[in-house]
């Protein structure tokens, strides 16, 4: 099974907090965080969690490049998150056309 497929089974707070992590470790220190993880009863390896930082990266990347490209749109969606409460948001937007 692979790693990615593994961390997609946690529970969602455990993704979110391993996500965090990685982000704020600056996508390093694997080996401290897979150890946590194993005291804690998850199975993942320290290859696994670097597999989802380059996941995490490739994410964070093209949404920084869409957001440059989409000024307008992004700037919609930050004030919409921004002001939602913890449940979501809903908004509706026209179509968009990805520019890759």
């Amino acid at each position: 099974m692979s790693q990615v497929f593994r961390f997609k089974k946690l529970p969602l707070a455990v993704q979110n907090e391993i996500s965090e992590r990685l982000r704020v470790n600056g996508y390093s220190d694997y080996d401290a965080l897979a150890d946590e993880l194993r005291g804690r009863g998850y199975r993942i390896s320290k290859s696994g969690l670097h597999r989802i930082s380059l996941q995490l990266r490739s994410d964070a990347n093209f949404l920084y490049e869409w957001a440059q490209k989409n000024t307008d749109i992004a700037t919609v969606l930050v004030a919409a998150i921004k002001a939602a409460p913890s449940g979501g948001i809903k908004i509706n937007l026209p179509p968009v056309k990805v520019v890759s």
